[in-house]
């Protein structure tokens, strides 16, 4: 590991995002067994779905550990939908793919002739990959990215409130073990050597796969990227808990239902949707919820966040749930 100073100035400039673009690169990681098999439940069902899907350039860039493409993901496809974002990377110049090809093969590689087949062609190759991306996120990724959606939002809305009320050091400090706070900045442990320090500002992007690594993006003219696992990630791939059964007569079925279907941060018409309810019916049993104590809300910008409170989650764990 090698060792990178980040001044307090740009620290500074640190501000948040979030991409599906970064998230479906990072999977490719978790697909190939990356992550102590934390994601293992996931891949296991996305493998099947795969079967008629050609992965070949997407592992040769993407392999399990080590160096992967800075070219597939920049700091420009940051909240951007998907298909922006692989515009960006069917645009990737000949250059920056070149200079990936050359790190992937000096680290060695199952995927040669892949490699050797993008050297000779990157502006064909790299239209390539976007289209594959494309097709990967449809298969594996875009029937769960309402749940990818709630705990990025969640995480997002937590560390912005973070950021207002205790400046940088209140969100770097509980990030990841490989970044820690210093008396004039941050110390960020890196696998390859560290540039020399530039002001190009820090952009942080949470990313579901990332989790328990942290992926770290450092591009010349572009900030540094740190993609990491958001809050709640342990809980990604568990089902939602029941409601256990003696709360059902305490609280009413409904409002029992609600409550242990927050076990991540959710809006009101997503629990609407999920309970069959009307979102108004569901807005007036969560209001009813939070004055108890059980629940509380949230804002970022337009959208209200309800989560489970502390006492809730004690209540639950006491009850069985």
């Amino acid at each position: 590991m090698h060792v990178r100073s980040l001044p307090a100035t740009t620290l500074v400039e640190m501000r948040f995002g979030s991409s599906q673009l970064h998230e479906a690169v990072a999977s490719l990681r978790a697909l190939q067994g990356a992550g102590d098999g934390r994601h293992a439940r996931w891949a296991a069902w996305a493998r099947p779905r795969l079967r008629d899907v050609d992965l070949s350039r997407l592992l040769a860039l993407v392999p399990p550990r080590g160096h992967l493409a800075d070219a597939l993901m920049p700091a420009a496809a940051v909240g951007r939908p998907l298909a922006e974002a692989t515009a960006l990377v069917a645009a990737t110049g000949a250059a920056a793919l070149e200079a990936d090809v050359r790190l992937l093969a000096d680290q060695g590689s199952e995927h040669e002739a892949v490699l050797a087949a993008a050297a000779r062609s990157p502006e064909d190759f790299a239209r390539a990959v976007a289209e594959d991306l494309e097709r990967y996120w449809a298969a594996t990724l875009a029937p769960l990215e309402q749940r990818l959606e709630r705990l990025v939002r969640a995480d997002l809305e937590w560390r912005t409130r973070r950021f207002a009320e205790g400046g940088p050091a209140a969100v770097l400090g509980s990030l990841h073990e490989r970044l820690r706070l210093t008396a004039d900045g941050a110390a960020l442990s890196t696998i390859c050597r560290a540039p020399a320090p530039s002001e190009r500002g820090l952009l942080l992007v949470p990313t579901v796969f990332a989790w328990p690594d942290l992926l770290v993006r450092d591009v010349a003219g572009e900030p540094l990227t740190l993609c990491y696992g958001p809050r709640g990630v342990r809980a990604a791939w568990l089902p939602d808990p029941a409601a256990p059964s003696s709360l059902g007569p305490l609280l009413g079925e409904t409002r029992a239902g609600l409550l242990a279907a927050l076990s991540l941060p959710s809006t009101t018409a997503s629990l609407a949707r999920a309970a069959g309810i009307a979102p108004s019916t569901a807005s007036e049993h969560l209001r009813t919820l939070a004055d108890a104590g059980l629940v509380t809300r949230s804002r970022r910008g337009r959208l209200v966040l309800y989560a489970r409170s502390a006492r809730a989650d004690d209540w639950l764990a006491s009850l069985g749930g």
